[in-house]
């Protein structure tokens, strides 16, 4: 399965010679790519049953609305720095 991701990028992380190929003189790009999740997974038989059940409570944690939604990339970095940060 290959999933997409959208994300904004300074123009100053553009390969030089994209950066001049753009016509639009804007600081922020909004850039799409695809990853396809199966190329880059493990053997089925590298996963632990530990792995599987954390797995397994995690979707069930999210069916059920335990989750915390971050909206903006801010948001992102703040939720896990503060749980890198917890003792």
């Amino acid at each position: 399965m290959q999933t997409q991701f959208t994300e904004s990028v300074h123009r100053s992380v553009l390969p030089e010679h994209v950066r001049n190929k753009l016509k639009i003189d804007a600081e922020y790009f909004r850039v799409s790519y695809e990853v396809d999740e199966e190329a880059n997974m493990p053997p089925e038989e590298d996963f632990t049953p530990e792995f599987i059940k954390a797995v397994a409570e995690s979707e069930k944690d999210f069916r059920e609305g335990r989750y915390i939604h971050c909206k903006t990339k801010e948001e992102s970095k703040a939720l896990f720095e503060s749980l890198w940060n917890e003792e």
